[in-house]
C-alpha cells in the first residue's frame, strides 16, 4: 500500500507545481498583453504593479518601527522635541467638498498617545485656508488642480474662483478654456496650450512648515512654483492623477507616523509602500489622458 502512495504524492507535489508554474506563465501573459494594449512596456516593475493592482499580488505592508528615544528629526528642519514643546502642533486641512470634510471630522480618532499634542483644523472657505498657511504648523489641501491653474476656491462658499498658482503656459481640454486664454497652439484634438497672465500669480504668506499639495499632478503643476517661492516650507506633491478616496489615508497615516516619531520622509514612503497598485492606473492616465510616455514615477507622492 506505502508502495502505492508513495508515487501518488510525488505525482500531486509536482502536479500542483506545475499547474502553478502554467497558471503564472499564463498570467503574465495576459498582463503583457494588457500592459501592451494600454501602450505600457511589459517591464518587470510594470508587471509587478499589475499583479498588485490585479489582486493576484499584494503588496506587504511595511512594519512599524519602534519609537526612536533619541531626537529625531521630523523633516530636515524641525525635530520632534520641538513639534509640540509650547503648544500643539496644528494641521489646516482644505477640502474641497465640505460635506466630505465634515464627515470626515466626525469620524476621524486621533491616536491616544497625541490627544492635546495634535489639533486639526476644518478649514471651511478660501480665508481660512491662506490664514492656515500663517498660523499652523502643516496644510493639507484636498481639492483639484486645475490643469495648472492653481487651486480653486467655490464663491459659494466665500472664495474668489482660482488662486492662480501654475505657469504662464499650461494644456487644458477645449472644454476648460476661459475667457482670457489665449490659445498657443493644439496639442492634440480635445487639448490645447493656453497662455495665461502671470500678473495673476498668487503672492502667499506662507509660514506653516510642510504644505501637502492633494491634487492631480500638483508634482508636475506646482513643484516648481512651490520650491521657488517658498523653500524653507516642505511640499508634499503627487505624482498622478489623485482619487480623493485616498485623503483620508494619507491622514492617517500621517497620524500613525506621528504616534511612532517616524520621520516625514519615512512617512510619505511608507503611504507608497502600501500603494503601489495604483501608480499602474495613473501612468495609463499620464499617457492617454496628458499625452506623457516617459515620466513615468515609481511612487504617488514625493516630498520636496
Amino acid at each position: 500500500m506505502l508502495a502505492l502512495l508513495l508515487p501518488t504524492g510525488v505525482f500531486l507535489l509536482y502536479k500542483n507545481a506545475v499547474v502553478a508554474q502554467v497558471e503564472n506563465l499564463v498570467a503574465r501573459h495576459c498582463a503583457r498583453e494588457t500592459l501592451q494594449t494600454w501602450g505600457l512596456a511589459p517591464t518587470p516593475e510594470n508587471l509587478d504593479l499589475y499583479a498588485a493592482m490585479s489582486g493576484t499580488r499584494k503588496p506587504a505592508a511595511r512594519p512599524a518601527p519602534v519609537a526612536p528615544t533619541t531626537n529625531e528629526f521630523f523633516t530636515a528642519h524641525w525635530r520632534y522635541t520641538d513639534l509640540w514643546r509650547d503648544r500643539p502642533l496644528t494641521i489646516g486641512i482644505y477640502n474641497q467638498n465640505q460635506t466630505d470634510a465634515e464627515q470626515l471630522f466626525k469620524t476621524l480618532t486621533v491616536p491616544a498617545a497625541l490627544q492635546g499634542k495634535v489639533l486639526l483644523h476644518n478649514l471651511a472657505t478660501e480665508r481660512a485656508f491662506l490664514e492656515a498657511l500663517e498660523r499652523d504648523d502643516m496644510v493639507m489641501f484636498w481639492g483639484h488642480a486645475n490643469y495648472g491653474r492653481g487651486l480653486f476656491f467655490d464663491p459659494a462658499r466665500g472664495g474668489h474662483g482660482t488662486l492662480q498658482l501654475g505657469r504662464e503656459l499650461i494644456t487644458v481640454p477645449r472644454d476648460h478654456l476661459e475667457t482670457n486664454d489665449l490659445i498657443v497652439t493644439a496639442t492634440d484634438p480635445d487639448r490645447v496650450l493656453v497662455r495665461c497672465s502671470v500678473g495673476a500669480l498668487a503672492k502667499l504668506t506662507v509660514r506653516c512648515k510642510v504644505f501637502w499639495c492633494l491634487a492631480c499632478r500638483s508634482e508636475v503643476y506646482y513643484r516648481d512654483m512651490w520650491t521657488n517661492q517658498y523653500p524653507y516650507c516642505h511640499l508634499v506633491a503627487t505624482h498622478f492623477n489623485w482619487k480623493h478616496s485616498n485623503n483620508g489615508r494619507v491622514l492617517a497615516e500621517l497620524l500613525a507616523g506621528l504616534e511612532q516619531r517616524r520621520s516625514l520622509a519615512d512617512i510619505i514612503e511608507n503611504f507608497n509602500a502600501n500603494h503601489t497598485d495604483e501608480v499602474l492606473p495613473g501612468r495609463f492616465t499620464e499617457i492617454h489622458m496628458y499625452n506623457n510616455h516617459t515620466n513615468h514615477h515609481a511612487r504617488l507622492l514625493s516630498l520636496y
